[in-house]
């Protein structure tokens, strides 16, 4: 499969996701990774990793949390600083109620993209959780300070 390719799947299953057909976008993830083959030949790692984190909300919106952790984990292979992953597993983590990690997941994801709302707020609701300001985050603590 080649990266164009991708992109119109892409879109489809993020129509269905936006209309919370969670079902049917797993349906059409699971006919991508058949179609274009598990290893995504052609595609880079960044938008593997996208899919894969497209796929990971999917699975997380239908209560799949540990399949979720997995496709998470796995975009993160592919793309070391993808934002998106980390918030994802920072959800996966705050929902098995491991606030720590959690944290530090929402920390990163806020770190390698300021501007991924879903992170932002993932990150406010765990520091509310653990009784910190909303926007603190220690990685950035860390950058201050060196």
């Amino acid at each position: 499969m080649r990266t164009e390719e991708l992109e119109g799947v892409v879109s489809s299953i993020y129509q269905l996701f936006a209309e919370k057909k969670y079902s049917d976008a797993l349906h059409k993830i699971e006919e991508a990774e058949k179609n274009f083959n598990v290893d995504f030949d052609g595609v880079s790692p960044s938008d593997k990793a996208s899919f894969l984190n497209l796929k990971g909300f999917v699975l997380l919106a239908l209560e799949m949390n540990n399949d979720a952790k997995q496709s998470f984990i796995t975009a993160l292979k592919n793309d070391h600083d993808s934002s998106q992953a980390c918030a994802g597993l920072g959800e996966v983590f705050y929902l098995e109620g491991n606030d720590n990690k959690s944290k530090i997941m929402y920390e990163w994801a806020v770190k390698n993209n300021p501007n991924n709302n879903f992170a932002v707020a993932g990150l406010a609701k765990i520091n509310k959780v653990l009784g910190k300001e909303t926007e603190h985050n220690t990685l950035l603590e860390l950058q201050i300070n060196n």
